[in-house]
């Protein structure tokens, strides 16, 4: 299998009260293979959207090391600038978050064609490819609605199109079944193995939900800032 991602030797503190650190990861590797469903599974507090955050380039650890590999090319993360790293997720990377973060104030459709146009796209393409998107995830009917006038099932399935609008090789998403119901669940789970077969995504998924973790190739479980296991499941 071939390696999309690898982290090795991730540790990484907060001060808390601006006195007592906390240590949240003590010394986390592992590695990811291109298109896999991998899932980091754990109960609140044990570090996983710490993880997440440092993965996807959203943090940076205290000591050890993040490697891409995209396109032919190893990219070392840590040597990165801050610009280098926003042109990278720009263009490499998605994020969905329990919390969906849609703007209120926009459609559906400007929701997911934002990073387009924020990209330097022209509206009218953004537009028309993030009504593709839409339609890709089951969304063709509410183009125009905002995200008040929909259940937390389909916001979510925005933010997955809006995630997925830059054609990223690999998707990050925290919690992303977090709020929804089961039925939503599913239809979830059942989009990103879609997504997965027909777009070649790589999705890293961080969920306390065995549900979500039974759906994935392989599940690093994670207790006290560590990663003490690692399984495949027959999927």
């Amino acid at each position: 299998m071939e390696r999309i991602l690898e982290a090795k030797n991730i540790w990484k503190s907060f001060q808390k009260d601006g006195k007592n650190k906390i240590e949240v990861l003590k010394g986390v590797s592992l590695e990811v293979f291109r298109g896999e469903f991998f899932c980091l599974m754990g109960p609140s507090g044990v570090g996983k959207t710490t993880l997440l955050h440092i993965l996807g380039t959203l943090d940076k650890p205290d000591k050890g090391s993040v490697r891409y590999f995209l396109d032919g090319k190893e990219i070392e993360t840590q040597n990165k600038s801050n610009d280098e790293l926003a042109k990278l997720r720009n263009q490499k990377i998605g994020f969905v978050f329990q919390f969906h973060h849609l703007l209120p104030e926009f459609t559906a459709l400007e929701n997911v064609a934002l990073p387009l146009i924020i990209a330097g796209e022209k509206e009218k393409v953004a537009l028309a490819k993030a009504k593709e998107l839409l339609t890709t995830v089951g969304f063709e009917q509410r183009f125009e609605n905002k995200p008040a006038e929909l259940s937390g099932g389909e916001q979510q399935r925005v933010a997955f199109a809006r995630a997925l609008i830059n054609r990223p090789k690999i998707v990050f998403a925290d919690e992303p079944t977090g709020n929804l119901d089961s039925k939503n669940t599913e239809q979830i789970l059942d989009l990103i193995s879609r997504l997965r077969k027909e777009f070649s995504i790589t999705f890293v998924v961080a969920t306390h939900s065995s549900k979500v973790a039974s759906a994935a190739e392989r599940i690093a479980r994670m207790k006290d800032g560590v990663i003490f296991e690692i399984s495949t499941n027959e999927v």
